[in-house]
């Protein structure tokens, strides 16, 4: 079973990876655009391209990872999914904050007043993404068993270093 499982995921990945390839066709930007924002909504899309194969990656790790049966995992990704989107919704108001008080204060002159108000702005941030975690993980207990659960907090940390080994493999054998 475990076996048919992971074979289904590969097909998907494999063919979901396939259709997210990017067209070798180059497109010439439109006159009308400024050249700066064509080569900014490429880079959108090859960042949206990139994630999209994370995700499926991830998809694929997590499943095999954590062992899920096709009942947990069919429970478990649409809630992933919603947790996902909530660190996204989080990490994008941090980005603004970080960018507006960069911009407020380019000339690096920064009150205690307002370095106090940033940092509890910041940390109140931090405390969002925390409690989504913890939310998520609360949402899994009638779904997962404990390991599963440990294992989950500490997926991000053990898939990160794994992609970082991968890298470093990467640039040794190119450096050769």
């Amino acid at each position: 079973m475990k076996n048919i499982t992971t074979s289904i995921l590969i097909l998907i990945i494999v063919t979901g990876v396939t259709l997210v390839q990017p067209s070798s066709q180059h497109i010439a930007p439109k006159k009308s655009k400024p050249f700066g924002a064509s080569v900014q909504k490429r880079s959108d899309q090859k960042r949206s391209i990139h994630s999209d194969r994370m995700d499926m990656l991830m998809a694929f790790k997590l499943t095999e990872e954590l062992e899920l049966t096709p009942e947990q995992a069919e429970v478990f990704f649409p809630l992933m999914k919603v947790h996902r989107k909530n660190l996204k919704i989080i990490d994008k108001k941090i980005l603004e904050l970080v960018n507006q008080f960069q911009t407020n204060h380019q000339n690096k002159d920064i009150s205690d007043e307002s370095l106090k108000l940033f940092i509890a702005k910041y940390s109140q941030l931090e405390i969002s993404k925390q409690t989504e975690k913890e939310r998520l993980f609360a949402e899994m207990e009638g779904i997962l068993n404990n390991y599963q659960i440990f294992k989950l907090i500490t997926f991000k940390q053990h898939f990160q270093r794994g992609m970082w080994e991968d890298l470093r493999k990467r640039k040794a054998i190119f450096r050769n």
